[in-house]
């Protein structure tokens, strides 16, 4: 255990690093948690407004704790993608990777270690877009003694499941990347995949107020039946349902240990295609 808390201290400073210096072999600390903070702070930002700005368009029709429902969606957009371009480019293509598989380290530990660099990351950003939401629904709703324990223990379940839909599309990444042209191909995708989300953003905003204010019923079905992980953590937060909470737990926890597994059991095939493209030597860990 202390290895692999070790081994995960180093991997969080190496993803850090990778974000704030990524074109430079040597690591920058500070500028790499500069680059996390202000990542960070972009996160508060647009929750915060765009919290307090839904909490008053819903409490005018008794709908307040439908925003604890929509910001934690809109945080796990935000999460997915910037983990998958962290699990594509560092958890399966990190530069230390062929060090790292050359020491005498399980794979499945140092696969993990990884995956909780990732999974910090997303919890951060994760809490960024979750508690905002919650303090504009306290700002007009009393809240009962368990609600901001929920909204931190259901901030940080929601990232576990992020991470993983971030590894399986960082995976798919990393098999793409490995194609002839494929990182023009990976670059080209997030582009539009990125243009895409903030225009549909912009695009969606004023039909969604202008429902939300006419019936918040319709939005608040469509979230339950196809977000239900968003409607068990209301659940939890505001009623405190252990059965809620039960089934957000299942349905985060489950998900993130088969990714780490399926990761732990393949991670040196897939470091070994993203090192064969870069020209290095294969390596075989102990």
């Amino acid at each position: 255990m202390t290895l692999f808390w070790t081994l995960t201290r180093a991997q969080l400073r190496g993803l850090l690093s990778s974000v704030g210096n990524s074109n430079t072999r040597k690591a920058r600390p500070r500028s790499a948690l500069l680059v996390m903070g202000l990542f960070a702070l972009l996160a508060l930002y647009l929750s915060a407004g765009y919290s307090f700005a839904l909490a008053q368009v819903l409490t005018g029709t008794g709908n307040a704790d439908l925003v604890l429902e929509l910001m934690p969606f809109v945080g796990a957009a935000f999460t997915v993608l910037l983990g998958a371009q962290s699990a594509g480019t560092f958890v399966f293509a990190g530069r230390d990777n062929d060090l790292l598989l050359a020491l005498p380290i399980p794979r499945l530990t140092l696969a993990l270690a990884k995956l909780a660099a990732v999974l910090g990351e997303n919890v951060l950003l994760m809490l960024c877009m979750v508690l905002p939401a919650g303090v504009a629904y306290a700002f007009r709703t009393p809240t009962p003694a368990w609600f901001w324990p929920a909204e931190v223990l259901g901030g940080v379940l929601l990232a576990l499941v992020t991470t993983a839909l971030s590894v399986v599309l960082g995976l798919g990444i990393t098999v793409v990347n490995n194609l002839r042209q494929g990182t023009t191909i990976v670059n080209v995708l997030g582009m539009l995949l990125l243009l895409a989300f903030v225009a549909g953003s912009l695009v969606g905003q004023v039909p969604l107020m202008a429902s939300l204010q006419a019936d918040p019923a319709p939005v608040r079905a469509w979230l339950r039946t196809w977000t239900p992980p968003l409607a068990w953590l209301r659940d939890v937060a505001v009623d405190g349902s252990l059965p809620a909470l039960g089934l957000l737990a299942a349905a985060t926890i489950l998900p993130f240990a088969l990714v780490a597994w399926l990761v732990g059991r393949s991670f040196v095939a897939l470091v070994g295609g993203a090192t064969a493209k870069r020209g290095g030597v294969k390596t075989v860990s102990v």
